[in-house]
């Protein structure tokens, strides 16, 4: 019995290099909804006030740590009636290529049917052996996004974790060119909240209690 070994290709020299391929597995309850608690506070204002803000192109939920904004944010995908893609955000995530590729991978949990993948042309970018600039990626993404014919929300939770600025570059693009039947939710603590109007200025809903 054979194996396959790793890839080659031709060196500078001429010489047979070997090409190790170093992909990080996703951490997949990151993209995991969380479920509604039964004994949790009622929040139906906030919960309608998203329902109103689904017509912006952002909607940002904002308040202190410990104030529950996940759990609201579960209680809303509960009742929404769209397909919706979660990810739970950390201080890993501050790369745009690891950021991404999480993103790409909440889609296809929430909207990938049989064997057909979504945004198959921006993975196939970010797994490619020889780094593409993001700018290029997220073009690949954005055209991606336009096949997906049915509306859906993307939920990215505790963005504080986002500090640095390649990923808010990104995401700013990402608004920017975001198809209309996709709606992005972000959830972010209060003192992140200023940041975030700054980062994004477009048209959005901010959500903000506690």
């Amino acid at each position: 019995m054979t194996h396959a070994g790793p890839k080659v290709m031709e060196g500078a020299e001429g010489t047979n290099q070997p090409i190790q391929e170093h992909r990080e597995p996703l951490l997949k309850t990151k993209l995991f909804i969380p479920p509604v608690r039964s004994k949790r506070v009622a929040r139906s204002g906030l919960i309608s006030r998203m329902n109103n803000s689904l017509d912006k192109t952002l909607i940002l939920v904002s308040a202190p740590a410990g104030f529950g904004k996940t759990t609201l944010l579960a209680e809303w995908v509960a009742q929404v009636g769209l397909p919706v893609a979660w990810l739970s955000l950390d201080a890993g995530d501050n790369d745009p290529n690891r950021f991404l590729g999480y993103v790409i991978a909440a889609l296809n949990v929430a909207l990938a049917s049989g064997d057909t993948p979504i945004c198959a042309t921006a993975q196939s970018m970010l797994q490619s052996v020889q780094p593409l600039p993001i700018q290029t990626v997220l073009v690949a993404f954005i055209n991606d996004l336009t096949s997906i014919s049915e509306p859906f929300a993307l939920v990215l939770d505790d963005y504080q974790f986002i500090t640095g600025p390649s990923v808010n570059e990104a995401l700013t693009f990402i608004l920017e060119y975001l198809p209309p039947h996709v709606h992005l939710v972000i959830a972010s603590r209060v003192e992140n909240i200023i940041i975030c109007c700054h980062i994004f200025g477009l048209v959005f809903c901010i959500i903000e209690y506690g």
